[in-house]
């Protein structure tokens, strides 16, 4: 069937939702629709060895899904070109680094409009540039390989139809061109397509941030406006609420993008406390209430056992850790 690929990174980590979800990694053809650094994370997992993954904190059920698959192509959409792409340029560079996959790209994937051009030689495009170098060694390196996967990232093409009798069995695509003026193109589709067999499909394009009641927000940008991570109404302050992470900034980044990001909402939110601007601390409050709600609550030093526990069991295996993949597994340590 057709997967979204968080739910394929819920089942690759362990997640009890998806602990059963029944992929079909035998598929010969995986696409993958998307081109931010969640699909270049599918298609990495996807394309690894064995090897290259057993030492990682990979859920043990997956490594040996993984390990048995008989997968050998992969195939990464973008409706947009390579100036436009969303990965990031570390995140491109480990897909050329695969020990037993070769990446591809189509004849001519790097022939750019003007508007494109324009976009890549703009004195603020470094991020492009960097991903357009890597593209331009990928195709430098296109004669055939040995090795046993293949990765291809295309371009200019977004998915019309999903084909098959109760199964994923073919995807029709369309050729797209891009309109408009640079920053501001557009994908349009010419009505050339193609019919691809593939498998499996998980889709990743995109993500838009939904308003909660009673909190402002910017529908153009998806986000709650803010300063220094302090929510704004207008050009006021809202006292005790903050935001981090996509909410606050639009989907970008990687894991580690949220880490200073979470740090300098909770600087602004300790500077509030420190001068007085919050009206009280709830701390005992709230942990109070859940303790009459009979809630479950897993503290700071319930949390270390559960760590440690996790990297004895990964050191046995050669792992940073083995993760528990249920809360009761979790629980039953404390």
């Amino acid at each position: 069937g057709s997967f979204t690929a968080t739910a394929f990174v819920a089942w690759y980590n362990g997640h009890p939702d998806f602990r059963d979800a029944q992929f079909n990694l035998n598929a010969e053809t995986v696409v993958v629709v998307g081109q931010g650094n969640v699909a270049v994370d599918v298609a990495r997992i996807l394309a690894k060895t064995r090897a290259e993954l057993e030492h990682t904190d990979i859920a043990a059920h997956a490594l040996e899904a993984l390990s048995s698959s008989k997968g050998r192509r992969i195939m990464m959409l973008g409706r947009r070109g390579p100036v436009q792409a969303k990965f990031t340029p570390p995140e491109l560079k480990e897909l050329t680094a695969l020990q037993d996959c070769a990446v591809q790209l189509q004849p001519g994937a790097l022939q750019l409009n003007a508007a494109s051009q324009a976009e890549l030689d703009h004195i603020d495009s470094k991020h492009q540039r960097d991903n357009f170098e890597t593209l331009s060694e990928i195709a430098s390196h296109a004669a055939p390989s040995s090795k046993r996967k293949a990765l291809e990232l295309r371009f200019l093409q977004s998915p019309k139809a999903i084909e098959g009798e109760g199964k994923v069995e073919r995807v029709v695509v369309e050729k797209n061109a891009l309109c408009g003026d640079a920053f501001a193109q557009w994908p349009k589709g010419t009505g050339e397509t193609e019919t691809i067999p593939c498998g499996m499909l998980l889709r990743s394009v995109g993500y838009r941030g939904r308003p909660l009641p009673g909190l402002p927000f910017d529908e153009k940008r998806g986000t709650v406006p803010h300063q220094d991570g302090r929510v704004l109404d207008g050009d006021a302050v809202v006292p005790g609420q903050y935001v981090a992470g996509w909410i606050k900034r639009g989907p970008s980044g990687v894991v580690g993008t949220n880490k200073p990001d979470a740090f300098a909402t909770v600087d602004a939110l300790l500077t509030d406390f420190h001068e007085g601007r919050l009206l009280h601390a709830a701390h005992a409050d709230v942990s109070t209430l859940l303790q009459a709600r009979g809630v479950r609550v897993v503290s700071w030093s319930d949390w270390q056992k559960i760590d440690a526990a996790e990297q004895e069991r990964g050191a046995a295996l050669g792992k940073p850790r083995e993760k528990f993949t249920s809360v009761e597994e979790m629980l039953s340590i404390l």
